[in-house]
């Protein structure tokens, strides 16, 4: 998964805009890859908040339930800036 992270980064900053961009970047975005590399980030940040809540224990609940839910937004608000940069890449690439 990391390779194919870095062939895509590498790709969508290092290649001239043009429509050669605009067809790897729907490959990309509507890609199996893509869907389970997100699903797969989202099920690691819920294990690893998971974890810290059973470290945490002693915390209230309240408090331990904002935290996570602060981390689940933290994680959605980077992925949706991911998808926005790239969005934007493909109406630029569109003649």
């Amino acid at each position: 998964m990391g390779a194919l992270i870095g062939f895509i980064m590498g790709y969508v900053l290092g290649a001239k805009t043009g429509p050669e961009l605009g067809k790897v970047w729907q490959a990309t975005v509507g890609s199996e890859e893509l869907e389970d590399l997100l699903s797969g980030g989202t099920a690691f940040v819920e294990n690893v908040l998971e974890r810290g809540r059973e470290l945490l224990g002693a915390m209230a609940p309240e408090d331990l339930q904002r935290l996570v839910s602060r981390g689940v937004s933290l994680v959605d608000g980077v992925l949706d800036q991911l998808r926005t940069i790239l969005s934007e890449r493909q109406e630029e690439a569109t003649p």
